[in-house]
């Protein structure tokens, strides 16, 4: 009885190791996808898509998601010789399809963080589309 009992819990815990593995493996083999920088194509607010133009040396409005876990968002100044310049900075979490970030503003005062939460709708590596409650952005990871 003690040799079944002990076979039954090295079966449960190679199989539970294993599974474990497997999520972890899954979970860092999405974010892989995630992890450049994304640069602005579009957004599409209710109503019509606005398209996002270059500055004139090219610099686009981009995002930036690296590890661990970090998430940084950069404009550029159209009157500064289209320099770029942080608005963002803070973490990222994934859940599935779903992103919440966690940031604070650059340009603020305050010292309360804000979040937002983002769902994929499509994410390879050349395009990120997602939504939250502003519309629906799209990002290409090719300048």
């Amino acid at each position: 009885m003690k040799n079944l009992l002990f076979i039954f819990s090295l079966t449960f815990f190679v199989l539970y190791s294993c599974s474990s593995e497997d999520e972890n493996n899954s979970q860092t083999e999405e974010n892989s996808l995630l992890l450049r920088k994304w640069y602005l194509v579009s957004i599409r607010p209710p109503g019509p898509t606005i398209q996002h133009t270059p500055c004139i040396n090219g610099n686009r409005f981009y995002i930036e998601f690296s590890e661990p876990n970090i998430y940084e968002r950069y404009y550029y100044d159209r009157n500064n010789n289209c320099e770029y310049f942080l608005v963002q900075s803070g973490t990222w979490l994934r859940d599935g399809d779903i992103i919440t970030i966690d940031y604070d503003l650059t340009f603020d005062n305050d010292d309360d963080d804000d979040d937002d939460v983002f769902n994929i709708v499509v994410l390879n590596t050349t395009e990120l589309t997602f939504l939250n409650d502003v519309g629906i952005f799209t990002y290409s990871s090719t300048e």
